[in-house]
């Protein structure tokens, strides 16, 4: 080694910082990544060692927020975020104001959701500049009947919250004819009212899938043990109408990649994945993508609904009792 002396039995000096003397163990922690574990909020600090951040999701973590330091004062710092709970779990990462660089876009936040979601952030003192990320958020397999220009969505409205408070973040478990669903909740548009729209994704620790939302199902959220009921009032059941809330806002449809699975059963053996657009029996069919400013996906089917390959031939799924799996990925 250039300018240090050779390790001594018990150390070494080293030569930068000769007023120093480390054993072997001392030198050699030195090089470490100091990973920090939160399961609540937490500032970092400008003095902290910290390079790495986990967020320890568990089915009683409900959204979990980072805030980066002064990003002037840390010029050439690093900093690790990951979902490295033992659940998924929504988590932000927040800039320490609207700082946080996405490629050319400059965002307040960047949301990891997933089980081993990360995002790598470097300071160059004007912007926290985002060099690695992998976002992804999985709605599972959502039933419909009915495909023919349909949005298809994950997400139910509900009434009857037993207490006026936003549930973003919160594990849930949906009570389904004696079967239990869990999933995690995205965005709860209802905030503090009775009422509203629970966007969800990321079934954890679960082997039903979301199938459909009946009326008055009963919501639980795990951390605090609050209910509220689904409110199907159109009598279908069938998830109809509503969007995909894709939490990453701030970027455009171009940033984000988007799998469109289909099955007839619910199993990865009879899934396809739904690419292109057909025409079929007189009329287009496809699929219409749009991200608008609330973070929403929406995915509008045509008239004769998608394209589904038999093993023969192709046909028009259209009013089939189906499954579809909608998995969305940011990563740079």
């Amino acid at each position: 080694m250039a300018g240090n002396t050779a390790l001594a039995t018990k150390g070494y000096i080293d030569t930068q910082i000769p007023a120093l003397c480390f054993l072997k163990t001392e030198y050699a922690d030195r090089y470490k990544s100091n990973v920090y574990s939160i399961t609540d909020n937490y500032t970092i600090q400008t003095t902290d060692q910290y390079t790495g951040i986990d967020f320890a999701h568990s089915l009683s973590t409900k959204l979990i927020e980072a805030t980066l330091p002064d990003v002037a004062a840390n010029i050439g710092k690093k900093f690790r975020f990951q979902n490295g709970g033992t659940h998924s779990g929504l988590s932000y990462v927040n800039g320490d104001g609207t700082n946080i660089l996405f490629r050319n876009k400059v965002i307040a936040n960047f949301k990891l959701l997933s089980r081993g979601d990360y995002v790598e952030v470097r300071s160059n003192g004007t912007y926290w500049i985002i060099e690695h990320c992998y976002s992804s958020i999985e709605t599972n397999e959502v039933n419909n009947s009915d495909w023919e220009g349909r949005n298809i969505s994950a997400g139910f409205d509900y009434d009857t919250k037993s207490n006026a408070v936003s549930w973003t973040g919160e594990h849930i478990v949906i009570s389904d004819g004696g079967s239990l669903q869990k999933a995690v909740v995205i965005y709860d548009s209802g905030g503090a009212g009775a009422s509203g729209t629970m966007y969800v994704a990321s079934i954890t620790d679960s082997a039903t899938s979301l199938g459909v939302w009946t009326n008055n199902q009963t919501v639980t959220a795990t951390s605090t043990s609050e209910t509220c009921l689904v409110d199907e009032i159109s009598g279908s059941s069938k998830n109809q109408g509503m969007r995909v809330y894709h939490i990453w806002d701030g970027l455009d449809i171009q940033d984000i990649e988007r799998h469109f699975i289909c099955s007839s059963d619910e199993t990865n053996a009879t899934a396809q994945e739904i690419i292109t657009a057909q025409r079929l029996t007189g009329a287009y069919e496809g699929m219409s993508w749009s991200v608008d400013s609330s973070a929403s996906l929406t995915l509008f089917t045509g008239v004769d609904g998608h394209m589904w390959y038999t093993g023969v031939t192709f046909a028009s799924l259209d009013n089939e009792n189906y499954y579809f799996n909608l998995k969305l990925v940011v990563s740079f």
